[in-house]
């Protein structure tokens, strides 16, 4: 319990003859005593207290229970006159902030630093905690015990941190912690912080600045550190291009930023170059020999054929016979637009024996060996994998069918022709055999539609021809010109 000064008022005293004193206080239970006689003491509705004393000079003492007992100073309490004593129960409030040093305002009027702490009285108190570059905290506390502990975080002010750098892809450090590359769109505490920025092809830069809560946004533009590249081509004169710019004809000498970069060197028939290189300070010095291809090649092939006609070939009792083989024959030109694309004219087909054929020739039926060779002739496009000692390709073909049955006893005597087309596909690969001469071994195949112009046999229901085959062929070429 803490007193304030008694002090005389202008209430009436109802009893004139002593000394009226009103006693404010929350506390209950009182018990008042005096160094002379207290008169009478009376508990008012409001939970104040009323105490009358004979005039004269006094020595109060007042006790309840969990409190010491206050002895107030000697004071003349006059005869007639009314006085006021406001008891005031104190508490201990005791303030801690992170960060520490901010400053706290009680009431707007009592003022500290954290940590620190205050005697209050009880019932509710403003608060109010301020420090640079930190939210401020403005609260309520009602203290109902005699000490209360308060603890509490602040919260930084944020600013808007935007960054962009040319090139972008940067490392920023923000007061030594990486955040990420740029573009950086973040937000972080008002005030100063160091910026580094960093990339592996350019100079470093480091530098402050001061964040308000406006916030920051900045544009840099990095300066690239530069390595020497210089580049030689066998044979010269190859388009260079670094990081799909043209870069000139080899050879080239250039300053390139550090890092890496992608190089592409293209000479007319020769093999294209594209790969990768990482510069660094120490420069870099290369020379590539580029593969020479020919872009005009002519061939021949030889192998086997399987048939897929059986039409024509039907006996009287309606049997159809399995697939006919024979010799498979192809001979191309090709023109090699790039290393790996090429496309020209080819001719393909096979012959082979039918024994003991029955057939139909100027109205007469007969029978004998026949011989039968239609062809293919067409254009082709092919796709190289890659050059070199073994070359793996894929190609189509496109084109028209024609060919003759005829007897093998005189084979200008025609007995019924085809005609149609077809589309082709096959795999090969290509073995050089010297600069110019080359072999390939071939898988291919044909299918499409055809007809035959008469009936050339008599068990046929109708004039449809099946041009499709399987061949295997090895094929030898002659390539030339690009010189």
């Amino acid at each position: 319990m803490v007193p304030e000064p008694v002090s005389e008022t202008q209430k009436v005293n109802p009893e004139p003859d002593k000394a009226y004193v009103h006693v404010k206080s929350q506390i209950p239970n009182l018990r008042f005593d005096s160094n002379r006689k207290i008169d009478k003491v009376v508990q008012t509705s409001s939970g104040d207290w009323d105490l009358w004393l004979p005039g004269g000079t006094h020595i109060l003492k007042i006790s309840a229970d969990g409190y010491q007992m206050l002895e107030l100073p000697p004071f003349n309490y006059g005869k007639k006159k009314s006085f006021e004593l406001k008891l005031k129960v104190m508490s201990i409030y005791s303030i801690t902030t992170n960060p520490v040093g901010a400053l706290v305002k009680i009431d707007d009027q009592d003022t500290l630093t954290s940590p620190g702490r205050i005697e209050l009285e009880l019932g509710a108190h403003k608060v109010e905690i301020s420090k640079p570059n930190y939210e401020s905290l403005v609260f309520n506390i009602n203290l109902t015990e005699e000490s209360f502990i308060d603890e509490k975080k602040l919260s930084k002010v944020t600013g808007a941190f935007l960054l962009r750098t040319d090139p972008s892809e940067a490392d920023v450090a923000i007061d030594g912690h990486i955040i990420g590359k740029t573009p950086i769109d973040t937000s972080m505490a008002i005030g100063e912080h160091r910026i580094l920025i960093s990339k592996m092809s350019c100079e470093d830069m480091a530098y402050r600045i001061i964040l308000d809560e406006h916030g920051y946004t900045d544009k840099k533009i990095l300066v690239r550190r530069v390595g020497s590249y210089h580049l030689t081509t066998n044979p010269p004169e190859a388009k260079i291009k670094i990081d799909g710019a043209d870069a000139g004809k080899s050879p080239v000498s250039l300053e390139l930023g550090l890092g890496k970069h992608a190089v592409e060197i293209d000479l007319a028939y020769h093999d294209e170059l594209s790969y990768d290189i990482d510069l660094t300070d120490n420069g870099l010095r290369e020379n590539k020999d580029l593969v020479h291809y020919y872009p005009s090649e002519a061939g021949i092939g030889f192998g086997g054929a399987v048939a897929f006609e059986k039409n024509m070939f039907t006996d009287s009792a309606g049997n159809v016979p399995s697939v006919k083989g024979g010799i498979f024959v192809s001979l191309f030109y090709r023109f090699h637009f790039s290393s790996h694309l090429s496309a020209g004219v080819r001719m393909s087909g096979y012959v082979l024996t039918l024994s003991e054929q029955k057939f139909i020739l100027d109205g007469v039926q007969k029978k004998e060996n026949l011989s039968f060779g239609p062809f293919n002739l067409g254009i082709e496009g092919r796709w190289t994998f890659f050059r070199g000692k073994v070359e793996p390709y894929w190609f189509l073909t496109a084109g028209a069918v024609m060919g003759d049955m005829t007897p093998e006893s005189n084979s200008s005597t025609i007995i019924s022709s085809v005609s149609g087309f077809s589309l082709g596909t096959g795999f090969g690969v290509t073995m050089s055999i010297t600069k110019q001469y080359a072999m390939s071994v071939e898988l291919c195949g044909s299918f499409g539609s055809g007809t035959w112009d008469k009936m050339g046999n008599p068990y046929s229901s109708d004039l449809n021809y099946n041009p499709s085959f399987l061949a295997a062929n090895v094929a030898f070429s002659y390539r030339w010109g690009g010189d």
